[in-house]
């Protein structure tokens, strides 16, 4: 995601997250290039992450900064999610969490290579999300840097 994100972005940013996971319920939503979010949009990710839950899988967060991150902070949600520095770090995160979970369900007397076949290409390429116009309405950041 880059740019600015309000209330108007809440409907395409649903839309994708239900696409992405239809697939794949393991998804890095990169907060890095994102100067601005409000409180629906984090609804949006909460309402995300429940179903990606049920479905296995999680919604992570990677790399917020300034406003975003003090969002995150004072919303009480950077608890909720699992919040990495980085996409790379998250999608690590998702690719041991897959292979544990492979391990688990693995049968009895099954090889460890047979349990987590695919586990290893699925984490490497994390779906990814894209929403917001990449404008800027000059909001200074937490830092005070516009």
């Amino acid at each position: 995601m880059s740019g600015e994100l309000d209330v108007s972005a809440a409907a395409e940013l649903s839309v994708q997250l239900t696409a992405v996971m239809s697939g794949e319920p393991w998804v890095i939503v990169d907060l890095a290039d994102l100067a601005f979010i409000d409180c629906s949009l984090l609804g949006v990710l909460a309402g995300a992450r429940e179903r990606a839950r049920l479905a296995g899988g999680d919604v992570l967060l990677a790399g917020p900064r300034g406003v975003v991150a003090r969002l995150l902070l004072l919303t009480g949600w950077g608890r909720e999610f699992s919040v990495f520095p980085s996409a790379g770090l998250a999608g690590f995160s998702a690719g041991l969490a897959k292979f544990g979970s492979k391990l688990a369900a693995s049968k009895a007397g099954e090889s460890v290579a047979s349990s987590v076949d695919g586990v290893v290409t699925e984490a490497g390429s994390p779906a990814a999300v894209t929403v917001g116009s990449g404008r800027s309405a000059g909001r200074p950041d937490y830092w005070g840097a516009a």
